[in-house]
């Protein structure tokens, strides 16, 4: 009796051992290894696309990890890519599970993903050349979602408002 033998190209993975791919390339960034992060956030981001598709939030955590390495790797232009697509997954995801269960608001453009996102993404534009417009554009969000989440008041809201005072000039 012959039967006939389905092989896909994919290797098959399953969600727990993304997610360790994910925390070892996150402590590998915490290390400066930024080779091995690489490697295994690729990896994971790889599974995550066979597993769960585009939109899931641990994609959304890899391309910010991703993000990360790139920054430190002074990759800013590669950095801006991946921190886009997480603050586009964040915006559309509603911000991640961590949103459910505290006070916060149910859409994902005042997650605290999103304003993280948004301050980072300010950042990665300054260190452009030609990047400080839309570094202002991205400070000015922050500072507006960082406002309503935290309050006037807050310490973090002093420390944005000296960096724009201080990058107002190149604008």
């Amino acid at each position: 009796n012959m039967l006939p033998i389905m092989k896909d190209g994919f290797t098959k993975c399953q969600m727990k051992d993304i997610v360790e791919l994910i925390e070892y390339g996150r402590s590998c960034l915490n290390k400066r290894q930024l080779n091995e992060a690489h490697i295994a956030l690729s990896e994971a981001l790889v599974y995550l696309y066979q597993v769960v598709g585009v939109m899931h939030e641990y994609v959304a955590v890899a391309c910010s990890l991703l993000a990360q390495t790139y920054y430190a790797g002074s990759n800013i232009e590669q950095a801006i890519l991946f921190e886009q697509r997480a603050l586009c997954l964040y915006e559309r995801m509603g911000g991640g599970s961590s949103n459910s269960g505290t006070s916060g608001s149910s859409s994902g453009y005042d997650s605290y993903q999103v304003i993280h996102s948004h301050n980072f993404l300010a950042t990665l534009y300054s260190k452009l050349k030609f990047g400080h417009k839309m570094a202002a554009k991205h400070m000015v969000r922050y500072l507006y979602l960082q406002r309503i989440a935290c309050g006037q008041y807050h310490s973090d809201m002093n420390n944005s408002l000296i960096l724009v005072s201080q990058n107002s000039h190149l604008i």
